[in-house]
């Protein structure tokens, strides 16, 4: 039995209203329907050193829990404070920077795996790098000369060569300074641009979809925000202005108007407001909303951060109130609204604020960094929390199977929002189905409640073609507390189904495509026979051979993409009988892009996405429209020349990002609609440069490890670990290697296809 669950935390509940019986419901029931409350607890301020100004997020000693650093422009030095994964925070020490430090930010510049420190040095002129040690210590590495006052930071690729610089925002010389990492935390002399009249902090992000990083600026000396078109080598084009309010000093960038274009929320300082700023995605920016913060005139927004803090989808916003010692909430609709929400008394003149998961519940807690009192104050989000339970692996062919969820919280969970429609499960071979709530236990509103959910196999009873993980995801908007606060959606854990075999299935393969044919060997690669093989046609000769799951009925199909037309052909038809003329067309990309095929959403249906060596940029069609539209994904992953690898390599349901630059490996382990372009596994390198890369489940573990493909010869690694390793020839110098499902242990196959009859005159290849 192997059992995954989604990390779960320790966390004060309530337990009030518990009983001794189970509570049962038939079919689907009314509920109560939620809207998402937002509840904070201000702990206790914790102190730091003298007039703090801002505080980064990261786990510095390597315990899995989020720590923070401080900067005190007091005494020149940064706080260091151990999180305890309950919200609460120990200080361990005080290290010392330049003169005036002011933003601070965390990353591992230098390869070793440990979060180290970068600290804007106002007074001074300079930027200070400190090495983390791993043990929540930090030693100076080095100290950088920036002109112009620098005050934040933002850390970001900005020249495209996989290695994170630094940037900083310099108020009083007007401009954005980027300092460039070389790869081994080695920076480079700062790189200036002008950005505008007294600019107060940075927004990084690709504004104008051209899959390279932009900046936008506050810039509270004219009243504006800046747009810079970035160039993707650490260089910006020069600055659009747009309005905003008054004296604009912070803002962040995010999706708020309901459609796929990235838009703006400013922090007015001098206007007592926040700007929303609808982005049109070329990098034009349009004022759509002006709110008012703070109950007095001079409530002097200074720092805002964005995020899902009711658990209800859309982001809100929640803003630093200096004058009024308070962070106030904004609470977003999704289209471009954003109501008063509730406001919290922290310490005097907060400044700094940051928006982070500090207690591993999914629920975003806040933090402000309070200059007056040089204390910080967590803001704790009291609502409910999920954690899978249970989940027995099916291990024989049974019609059901059963899971359950433990809900808890601060206040009594409402059962009557139990129901079949709070979670979704998703698997192998396109499975998605609403799991059927069955009980809950005790009965009676309470915490914590335990709630069982059962799902049906999808061919009456499950066998070993349904093996795989199972992902177990609520859904948003569906548990809640008395008090109307919900329980933050997303993946809880998954089930294994893991079935004997009762007779031969089909597991990956290898083949080659030879021109305009598709050659299968329908051998397993542990029982290799190379004179098992059949062939079709498909395509023309100068085409890229693509395999993949196009309906979810769990088989392979072919496919071709046409380089010199950006156009792709997926034929629908099974291989064992195969038709020619079954297949759709369609255009996605463009001319010098690299197409790769994946299950980005864990529906069992695979999509086509496109690679741009270029610029290092995806473009992955989600939703399976075959045209790029909202629900799709864009983002910038690896360097110009790098090699598209695309696999299952931490998840039997979603395909994950990978690529090869050289002879090595890079593997992302995060999904991509919720991709983390940090979160990557160990880097290895496997065959030479000049090498094709494959990839397959060779073990059939449910994950795809990797191979190569060289002058007819594949070399396979079986385990994942690089021990042990399969050499099979198959193929000549010159042919494009293939992967899919069309093999089987006993070596027999698929049956093969009579040989097609010629296709007609419309269809590729005819």
């Amino acid at each position: 039995m192997r059992f995954h669950r989604a990390r779960g935390a320790k966390r004060r509940v309530s337990s009030k209203g518990t009983t001794n019986r189970s509570l049962r419901f038939e079919g689907l029931e009314d509920r109560t329907v939620l809207t998402g409350g937002i509840d904070f607890f201000v702990e206790v301020p914790v102190a730091v050193g003298p007039t703090p100004q801002d505080v980064a997020i990261a786990d510095f000693n390597n315990d899995d829990l989020p720590d923070m650093a401080v900067t005190n422009s007091g005494n020149q030095s940064v706080s260091i404070l151990l999180g305890d994964g309950e919200g609460g925070f120990t200080l361990i020490g005080n290290t010392l920077v330049g003169i005036g430090p002011n933003g601070i930010r965390s990353a591992d510049f230098d390869g070793d795996n440990i979060n180290d420190l970068v600290v804007a040095n106002t007074i001074g002129g300079s930027v200070t790098v400190l090495r983390g040690l791993g043990n929540g210590t930090f030693s100076t590495f080095v100290d950088i000369i920036v002109s112009g006052g620098p005050e934040k930071i933002d850390i970001a690729d900005l020249d495209r060569n996989g290695s994170l610089d630094i940037l900083t925002t310099n108020t009083t010389g007007g401009t954005i300074s980027a300092i460039l990492n070389n790869g081994s935390g080695f920076f480079g002399t700062p790189i200036n641009t002008f950005a505008g009249v007294g600019p107060g902090n940075t927004a990084l992000a690709d504004f104008n979809r051209d899959g390279i990083l932009d900046a936008v600026t506050a810039n509270a000396g004219s009243n504006t925000v800046s747009f810079l078109q970035g160039v993707g080598n650490g260089t910006f084009n020069t600055p659009f202005e747009y309005n905003a309010g008054i004296a604009p000093t912070d803002l962040v960038a995010g999706l708020f108007v309901g459609d796929a274009n990235l838009d703006l929320a400013v922090a007015d300082t001098g206007g007592g407001s926040v700007t929303l700023l609808a982005g049109d995605g070329t990098g034009v920016f349009t004022q759509v909303q002006q709110i008012a913060v703070g109950t007095i005139a001079n409530s002097q927004p200074a720092a805002i951060v964005s995020g899902d803090l009711n658990n209800a989808g859309p982001a809100d916003l929640a803003v630093t109130l200096t004058g009024e010692n308070r962070v106030a909430i904004l609470v977003g609709d999704g289209l471009g609204n954003f109501a008063p929400g509730p406001s919290y008394d922290v310490g005097g003149g907060p400044t700094g604020l940051a928006v982070a998961d500090l207690t591993n519940t999914r629920n975003l807690d806040l933090i402000a960094v309070n200059t007056r009192t040089s204390t910080v104050s967590v803001l704790d989000n009291r609502a409910p929390i999920a954690e899978l339970t249970s989940a027995p692996a099916v291990t024989s062919a049974v019609a059901t199977t059963q899971f359950s969820v433990t809900y808890s919280g601060e206040n009594a969970i409402n059962v009557a929002t139990l129901s079949s429609t709070n979670i979704q499960v998703t698997g192998p071979n396109g499975f998605s189905q609403l799991a059927t709530f069955v009980s809950v236990s005790p009965g009676g509103n309470g915490s914590p409640r335990t709630a069982t959910y059962q799902i049906s196999a999808p061919g009456g009873t499950f066998d070993s073609s349904d093996n795989g993980d199972y992902a177990i995801t609520l859904l948003p908007l569906q548990v809640g507390d008395v008090g109307g606060l919900c329980v933050s959606p997303g993946f809880l854990g998954s089930l294994q189904v893991a079935v004997e075999d009762s007779g031969d299935v089909l597991v990956d393969g290898i083949g080659v495509r030879r021109g305009a044919t598709f050659i299968f060997n329908t051998s397993s690669v542990s029982a290799f026979i190379p004179q098992n093989f059949f062939q079709i046609d498909f395509g023309l000769s100068d085409d890229i051979g693509l395999t993949g799951d196009w309906d979810g009925n769990g088989t392979t199909n072919v496919g071709v993409y046409r380089p010199s037309t950006a156009e792709w052909y997926l034929n629908l038809s099974e291989i064992s009988s195969f038709d020619a003329g079954n297949y759709i067309a369609f255009g996605y990309g463009i001319v010098g892009d690299t197409p790769v095929v994946g299950d980005w959403n864990g529906d069992g249906v695979d999509t086509v996405g496109i690679f741009r060596p270029s610029t290092a940029a995806w473009s992955l069609d989600v939703t399976g429209d075959r045209v790029f539209g909202p629900g799709d994904v864009e983002l910038t992953f690896g360097a110009e020349g790098d090699t598209p690898v695309v696999a299952n390599w931490t998840s039997s349901v979603t395909t994950s990002l990978g690529l090869r630059r050289n002879a090595e490996w890079i593997r992302n382990a995060t999904s991509v609609t919720a991709f983390d372009p940090f979160a990557n596994l160990p880097i290895f390198t496997f065959g030479v440069t000049t090498d094709t890369p494959v990839v397959g489940d060779w073990n059939r573990d449910g994950l795809d490890e990797v191979g190569i493909f060289r002058d007819g010869n594949f070399a396979l690694n079986l385990n994942g670990d690089l021990s042990s390793f399969s050499d099979l020839t198959f193929g000549l110098p010159g042919d494009q290697p293939i992967v899919g499902l069309w093999a089987t242990e006993s070596s027999e196959g698929p049956s093969p296809p009579s040989p097609p009859s010629p296709p007609p005159p419309n269809v590729p290849g005819g």
